[in-house]
C-alpha cells in the first residue's frame, strides 16, 4: 500500500505500470477557511510493475508525507518521503516486487538498494521478479543465485566488447556465456577473460557459495575488491589481473584470509594500495600468489612463511619496504620469487637463498645486499 498525507494546496500523483492510480488535487485553502484539512489516501498496487510518485507543494507551510509499505505491513516503510513548501517539486520511483522477493533479497542486500531502480540491485531484483515469476524460486538457493548473477550483469554494464554478456536471455544461468555449473545446477565457475567488461565486482557475488573459480583477467573492472568475497569458502582461483590498465583500487580486504581453499590469487597490474594483510598467511593451500604491478606498501608480513605450498611468489613493482623476513625460508616448494622494483632494504637472509627448489630469484631495484659468502644468492641475483 501507498499512503499519502497531503495538506492545503499540495498535490500528488501515483503512476504504476503507466496507469494513473491516484491523482490528489489541491484541497483549497479558501474552501475550508482557517481549518487545516489533510487528505489521506491509500492505494494497493499489483506486483511486478514500476511506480512513480510526483508530488508538489503550492502554498506557504504546505507539507506532504508519503510512505510505501510492502505486503500490507505498516511497521516500517520501505520508501518514505517528507516534503515541505520550501522544497522543489519531487519525483521518485520504486518497484513493486512480488511475493517473497523483497523479503528474501533484503536479507542479502540493502533494502534501499533493492528498491532503487538506479542501483544494480534494484535492476537485478526487478529482472528476476519478472523473468523468473513462474519458476517458484522463493525459498530456494536458486533465487539468490539468479539474483547474484543479475547484479554482476548490471554491475558490468551488461556489455562486452562484442555482443554483450547475453546473460539475461533466459533464466537458465548454466547456459550463459562464461558460466559453468556443477551437476546440481549451482554455479561453480565464472570465466570472463578479455571480454571488455567495465564496472565493479558487486558484493552479491558472495551469494554464489559454490564458486570455485573466478577469472576476470584482461578487462576494465574497477573499484575495490568486495570484502564479501571472503565468504566463498570453496574458491580455489581468483584472478583479476589487468596488464597495462590498472583498474582495481583500494586495499586488500583482510577477509581474503578466509578463502581457505584458494590455490591461485592473481591481482597483477592493478592499482591496489595499502599493506599486505597478515591474514594472507591463512591461505595454506596457495601455490601461486602474484601481486606484481600495484602500489602496495609496507613490509612483507612474516605470515607469508605459512604458505608452504607456494611455488610462485611475485611481489615485484610495488612500494614494499623493510627487510626480507627469514620466514620466507620456510617456503620449501618455492621455485620463483620476484621482489624487484620495491624499496626493500638489508641483507638477503640465507634462509631464503637456501630454499632447495628456488630456481629464479630477482631483487633488482631495491637496496638489498647478498652476504659476500652467499654464493647462491650472488648467482641467483647475478
Amino acid at each position: 500500500p501507498v499512503y499519502g498525507d497531503v495538506s492545503f494546496y499540495s498535490t500528488w500523483e501515483v503512476y504504476c505500470g503507466g496507469v494513473e492510480y491516484l491523482y490528489s488535487p489541491s484541497l483549497g485553502y479558501e474552501e475550508f477557511g482557517s481549518v487545516e484539512v489533510f487528505g489521506i489516501h491509500t492505494i494497493f498496487v499489483e506486483p511486478r510493475v514500476s511506480c512513480k510518485v510526483v508530488a508538489e507543494t503550492k502554498f506557504y507551510f504546505d507539507e506532504i508525507s508519503i510512505s510505501v509499505y510492502h505486503n500490507s505491513s505498516e511497521i516500517t516503510p520501505i520508501v518514505a518521503h517528507y516534503y515541505t513548501w520550501e522544497m522543489e517539486p519531487i519525483e521518485f520511483e520504486f518497484p513493486v516486487l512480488s511475493g517473497c522477493m523483497l523479503d528474501e533479497l533484503s536479507t542479502v542486500s540493502d533494502v534501499n538498494d533493492v528498491l532503487d531502480y538506479n542501483s544494480i540491485q534494484g535492476q537485478a531484483a526487478a529482472w528476476v521478479d519478472v523473468e523468473a515469476s513462474d519458476l517458484s524460486l522463493c525459498g530456494t538457493e536458486f533465487l539468490l543465485q539468479l539474483y547474484a548473477l543479475a547484479t554482476i550483469n548490471f554491475s558490468f554494464d551488461g556489455t562486452t566488447k562484442e555482443n554483450g554478456l547475453s546473460w539475461l536471455s533466459s533464466t537458465n544461468a548454466c547456459k550463459w556465456s562464461g558460466i559453468f555449473c556443477d551437476h546440481t545446477g549451482s554455479v561453480s565457475v565464472i570465466f570472463l577473460v578479455n571480454e571488455g567488461l567495465t564496472g565493479r565486482i558487486p558484493g552479491e557475488i558472495s551469494l554464489l557459495t559454490d564458486l570455485e573459480i573466478i577469472n576476470f583477467a584482461i578487462n576494465d573492472i574497477n573499484g575495490t575488491i568486495p570484502s564479501e568475497l571472503g565468504n566463498l569458502s570453496k574458491l580455489t582461483d581468483f584472478t583479476c589481473s589487468n596488464p597495462h590498465h590498472q583498474t582495481l583500487s583500494g586495499s586488500l580486504p583482510t577477509e581474503l584470509g578466509n578463502l581457505i581453499s584458494l590455490k591461485t590469487l592473481d591481482l597483477t597490474d592493478n592499482a591496489l594500495t595499502g599493506t599486505l594483510p597478515m591474514q594472507l598467511g591463512n591461505l595454506s593451500r596457495l601455490t601461486s600468489l602474484t601481486f606484481q604491478g600495484n602500489d602496495l606498501s609496507g613490509p612483507i608480513p612474516t605470515a607469508v612463511g605459512n604458505l608452504q605450498n607456494l611455488e610462485l611468489l611475485f611481489f615485484d613493482d610495488n612500494d614494499l619496504t623493510g627487510t626480507l623476513p627469514t620466514e620466507l625460508g620456510k617456503l620449501g616448494k618455492l621455485g620463483n620469487l620476484k621482489l624487484d622494483q620495491n624499496k626493500l632494504t638489508g641483507f638477503v637472509p640465507r634462509e631464503v637463498t637456501s630454499i632447495g627448489s628456488l630456481e629464479k630469484f630477482s631483487i633488482e631495484g631495491n637496496n638489498l645486499t647478498c652476504y659476500e659468502d652467499d654464493l647462491l644468492c650472488l648467482s641467483l641475483v647475478g
